[in-house]
């Protein structure tokens, strides 16, 4: 299955240049606008700040939250669940060689 078919559901940034982000699966997800020109706008999906896809259509699996003040609790946990995983993610694993046996 593809990034774009995955279901994915996002939250607004607020900035016109990269106007939607996600935490899925563990990774950052982002669109970016890559081409405004001739009408049609032109994303990039970008996972972990590597392009995996170009698009014009929004994919049918993608839902977007609105950007509202209804949403405000839900935004809040989102933006906290991702500042936990970005100080998580640079965290590097325990080297279970290094730790000794319990007596």
């Amino acid at each position: 299955m593809s990034h774009l078919e995955k279901k994915v559901h996002w939250w607004p940034t607020g900035d016109p240049s990269q106007p939607w982000r996600v935490l899925h699966d563990g990774a950052t997800w982002e669109v970016i606008v890559i081409d405004e020109s001739g009408g049609e706008t032109r994303y990039a999906l970008l996972i972990e700040g590597r392009k995996e896809a170009e698009f014009t259509d929004w994919p049918e699996s993608w839902t977007q939250a609105p950007d509202d003040a209804g949403n405000a609790a839900q935004r809040a946990e989102y933006e906290r669940e991702i500042r936990r995983w970005e100080r998580l993610k640079d965290v590097m694993p325990l080297d279970l060689d290094d730790v000794p046996p319990k007596d």
